[in-house]
């Protein structure tokens, strides 16, 4: 079974290799600091400090720790919030890292529980969930999955019923053995409330609440795969705070280059040139972000777009 899921998790997450790629001649880190830990390349904001170089990121939220892991591989981890990290797109400001599956009335997930409740807090720093990619998902038979804030106020939810012999894939979650509900736009914190739906109706079966990244679950063959899961791929929006950066001349001097970068503002509103962030778009709403005007490349560093002068 543990052979089968590992090659069930690379093959259902191949299509994540389409994420950016720089040529040969374009930065992704600063100068002088560690580009990639492990399989996964670490582009600026972002950064690994070491005792030599202690400036590779842009501020403490974007740091990023290279661990040598229990399998023995080096995995990159968010300093902050003690997350895996997957892939960072500098393209669309998205960070895939590994979220923790919430369970209750289990005895052999390793996951952590207390209470059937528990939360992922991202803090208020510059990371939310995606709305556009995740969905809040339950797996299980006769269970109730709240997603609440964390101070206990309902944000959504779904149940499902038991057909306890029959395998349903992620593509066919619809309340038979697992459901999943919509998350609301700026989320940044969590709490997972797991309870039975139908209390007259005893039963024993573990269940299981996640946000994750639907485009991973729906090529899951079976759901209950989760079940020997503590962690699942979902997707964070990220962006730049607004007070790192400073105006000189109308030139954001966050983005590096001055002919081949475009400015990206949450709040300013869609037009040709800017693309609305803001949480009533479903956006962050946290602060800035830059692409590169021709091509795919790292507008954070000069040099780092297509065509640029530096």
């Amino acid at each position: 079974m543990a052979l089968e899921l590992i090659i069930q998790i690379t093959t259902t997450f191949l299509w994540l290799t389409k994420s950016w790629v720089l040529g040969s001649s374009l930065p992704i880190a600063k100068e002088g600091c560690q580009d990639s830990c492990g399989n996964v390349s670490i582009p600026y904001p972002f950064g690994i400090s070491s005792n030599s170089i202690s400036n590779c990121y842009i501020s403490q939220p974007y740091s990023i720790d290279c661990r040598t892991t229990a399998d023995g591989g080096p995995k990159p981890f968010l300093t902050t919030l003690n997350l895996e990290v997957l892939i960072i797109s500098i393209g669309n400001s998205n960070i895939y890292v590994n979220n923790p599956v919430i369970s209750w009335n289990c005895t052999t997930n390793e996951s952590i529980v207390v209470g059937g409740v528990d939360s992922v807090d991202l803090g208020n720093g510059p990371f939310v969930f995606s709305v556009t990619d995740n969905w809040f998902t339950s797996v299980g038979c006769n269970n109730l999955a709240l997603m609440t804030d964390l101070s206990g106020a309902t944000l959504g939810g779904c149940m499902s019923l038991c057909r306890p012999s029959y395998v349903y894939g992620g593509s066919n979650c619809y309340g038979i053995n697992c459901c999943q509900t919509s998350i609301p736009a700026n989320l940044h914190a969590f709490k997972a409330d797991l309870t039975r739906s139908i209390e007259d109706r005893p039963t024993n079966s573990c269940t299981h609440a996640f946000m994750v990244d639907q485009n991973w679950f729906m090529n899951l063959d079976n759901t209950s795969a989760v079940a020997f899961m503590t962690h699942v791929p979902a997707v964070l929006e990220w962006s730049v705070d607004e007070v790192l950066t400073t105006v000189s001349d109308g030139i954001f001097k966050l983005c590096a280059n001055v002919t081949n970068m475009k400015l990206v503002y949450a709040g300013l509103g869609s037009s040709s040139f800017y693309v609305n962030m803001d949480s009533s778009a479903g956006g962050s709403g946290y602060g800035y972000r830059c692409i590169c005007q021709i091509g795919e490349g790292n507008p954070y560093l000069p040099g780092g777009c297509p065509g640029d002068q530096h």
